[in-house]
């Protein structure tokens, strides 16, 4: 077997997905999004007052949608 292919199968095993990445996040929070979240995000990317009332009008928007009921495996 030639030293190409023995590369080859070392690296086809488990172990090359086994690997972290430094988190490197300009914001934390907790959780879920919530109106003080996208307030800090919208201020940390320097957004304009319209994106950031569009962002909070979708945020309005997506929390009053049902959720979904008939998923696989829910109670």
């Amino acid at each position: 077997m030639s030293s190409d292919q023995d590369h080859l199968k070392e690296t086809d095993t488990e172990a090359r997905f086994e690997f972290k990445k430094e988190e490197n996040s300009a914001v934390r929070s907790g959780k879920g999004l919530t109106e003080e979240v996208i307030r800090m995000i919208s201020e940390d990317k320097d957004e304009p007052d319209w994106m950031l009332e569009r962002r909070l009008r979708a945020l309005k928007q997506y929390q009053n949608m049902p959720m979904p009921t008939d998923w696989p495996g829910m109670p």
